[in-house]
């Protein structure tokens, strides 16, 4: 069966390039997401909690009597602040799966797509 396109050759061309332009996109977002977010991410939570570990060890020093002081006031509040941020931050790790699934339906759209068009 002969498929017959209203539109001109320029623009069939042009929207088979188009596809093209949209796999490679949605490839370059596969590839950034799992080899640049998700270990930066990584990174930033080990970061994260290796500076808890030694905030939690300057606050330990601390006796009771300066529990009263700034300074361990400032330690538990920076220490719950980068507890949330780690929390943030994991939450976000967990979603590149779906984020990279969800890439992964579009390039087979896209694909499946071109080759009808093909």
């Amino acid at each position: 069966m002969i498929k017959i396109y209203k539109s001109s050759s320029r623009s069939y061309f042009e929207s088979i390039e188009r596809i093209k332009r949209k796999i490679a996109e949605f490839n370059s977002g596969i590839y950034n997401y799992e080899n640049i977010c998700e270990p930066e991410i990584q990174y930033d939570i080990k970061n994260i909690t290796n500076i808890i570990k030694d905030l939690n060890e300057k606050k330990i020093k601390f006796s009771t009597i300066d529990s009263l002081r700034p300074i361990k006031k400032n330690i538990e509040s920076n220490i719950r602040k980068l507890k949330d941020k780690r929390i943030k931050l994991q939450e976000e790790l967990n979603k590149i799966p779906c984020k990279i699934k969800e890439l992964k339906k579009c390039v087979k759209y896209y694909r499946n797509l071109l080759n009808k068009k093909v």
